[in-house]
C-alpha cells in the first residue's frame, strides 16, 4: 500500500518516511506476545512446585488473602499489601494465591519479579504481560479489544506504564468484562525497589488514581 496513497499535488523534498502497519488482529497479537513475559506467570519456573506454601502451612495468612480476593471481607480496599523479610515466604504465599485465585476464575494477571532474571528486574514488560495473560487464559473476550489497541497503535509499548496499563488492561477489561464472577485480582510479586520503580513512573492523574487506591489499603505483615 502506497504511503500517501490518493493524495494529488504533493511535493516532498529530504526527510525519511517510516510507516509501521500492523493490518491483521493475528500480527497485533503476535507483536503483543513479543512484548510479554512469560516466565512472570506463577506457573513458568520449573521449580515452581518447591517455591508454594506447603499443605497446612500459612493457614491463617492464606485465609486472610482469599476473603479478600472473593471480596468477603474489607470490601473497600483495592489492594492488598503483603510485607515480610526477605526470605519470609511471600513469593511462596504469593504464587499459592496466584494458583488458587486461577482455579476459582477470579485471576486476572500476574507478573513475578526477580532480580536473578534481567528481563523480569524491570517494569517495561508489565503491561504487555498483563494484557497478553488475559487475551490468552483469563479474559477470552477482551483478546479483540487488546489487540485492536495493539493494532491502533503499534508504539503503545514505548508509552508511559499508565497509559499502557489504561489502553491494554483497563478499557478492554471495562469494555469486556461480563457480568457476576469475573477475573478481577492482579498478583505482582516483585521488591522494595520495584515499588520505587512503580512510584516513580506514575505521575499526573495516574498518580492520583493511584494514591486514591492507596487509601482504601490493606496491610498484611509475616
Amino acid at each position: 500500500m502506497s504511503f500517501f496513497e490518493g493524495s494529488k499535488d504533493i511535493t516532498i523534498r529530504g526527510g525519511t518516511f517510516i510507516a509501521q502497519r500492523l493490518e491483521s488482529s493475528q500480527r497485533a497479537f503476535d507483536f503483543l506476545a513479543s512484548k510479554a513475559l512469560p516466565s512472570a506467570f506463577h506457573m513458568a519456573d520449573a521449580d515452581v512446585f518447591h517455591s508454594t506454601c506447603l499443605p497446612n502451612t500459612r493457614v491463617k495468612i492464606l485465609e486472610q488473602l482469599k476473603s479478600w480476593a472473593n471480596r468477603k471481607t474489607m470490601s473497600n480496599a483495592f489492594i492488598m499489601w503483603l510485607n515480610g523479610a526477605a526470605g519470609g515466604g511471600k513469593t511462596a504465599i504469593a504464587r499459592t494465591i496466584a494458583q488458587w485465585c486461577q482455579a476459582e476464575g477470579i485471576l486476572l494477571g500476574e507478573f513475578f519479579f526477580s532480580r536473578a532474571d534481567g528481563a523480569r528486574d524491570r517494569i517495561g514488560s508489565l503491561a504487555a504481560t498483563l494484557a497478553y495473560r488475559m487475551a490468552t487464559l483469563t479474559l477470552l473476550p477482551a483478546k479483540d479489544a487488546i489487540t485492536e489497541a495493539v493494532a491502533h497503535d503499534p508504539h503503545i509499548f514505548s508509552a508511559s506504564l499508565a497509559e499502557q496499563i489504561t489502553r491494554l488492561v483497563l478499557e478492554p477489561f471495562n469494555r469486556e468484562a461480563p457480568s457476576g464472577i469475573v477475573p478481577h485480582v492482579i498478583i505482582l510479586d516483585g521488591s522494595m525497589s520495584v515499588c520505587r520503580m512503580l512510584n516513580r513512573t506514575c505521575s499526573g492523574s495516574a498518580y492520583e488514581d493511584i494514591t486514591s487506591a492507596q487509601s482504601r489499603t490493606t496491610n498484611s505483615s509475616l
